[in-house]
């Protein structure tokens, strides 16, 4: 179905917290692309009234209908309401994964455990206070999105022809 026409189809993909899955773009049920978390890309479609699909691990979202013109680039942005975990509770979790190894080699190694006892333990009870004020901020924020009630992507559709083609969130069919 994609036929170089001069129009154009671009999907923009805020990050999320859902970055370990693709966005899958299908346009007429032919996948046209993948999109990594908080990327974009453009792809030539033919012009005419197109279905736009998403589709992102179990959640499918659409079809949306599109009229695309000869010649029009139409944008999509999409966000989803999952809120990426916090940047504290990452390195308090990376931090606590190097120390459950330097503790595994410190069990054989008495300087390695001696170093440990001395200078990491305090780091060890920061990071876990750290990890904790992230998840919390991570929970607050779920919670304000609506994350924690299930997946749901909003949908900004743009014509540089037409204007504002849709605008409204939209819920996922399994799929």
């Amino acid at each position: 179905m994609l036929e170089e026409s001069g129009a154009e189809l671009a999907i923009h993909r805020a990050p999320d917290g859902l970055g370990l899955f693709r966005l899958e773009v299908l346009v007429d049920g032919e996948r046209v692309g993948r999109l990594k978390n908080g990327r974009g890309a453009a792809w030539p479609v033919a012009a005419g009234v197109r279905s736009l699909g998403l589709r992102l691990g179990g959640h499918a979202f659409g079809p949306i209908p599109l009229e695309i013109e000869a010649g029009d680039r139409v944008t999509v942005r999409c966000r989803l309401n999952q809120p990426p975990l916090h940047p504290l509770h990452l390195h308090a979790f990376w931090f606590l994964i190097a120390f459950a190894i330097l503790k595994t080699i410190g069990d054989s190694v008495p300087a390695v455990d001696a170093f440990l006892r001395r200078h990491l333990v305090v780091e060890l009870l920061v990071m876990l206070a750290l990890g904790s004020l992230g998840m919390f901020l991570y929970f607050r924020e779920a919670i304000r999105s609506g994350g924690l009630r299930g997946t749901r992507m909003y949908l900004d559709v743009e014509s540089e022809a037409g204007g504002v083609v849709f605008r409204e969130w939209i819920d996922p069919s399994w799929g």
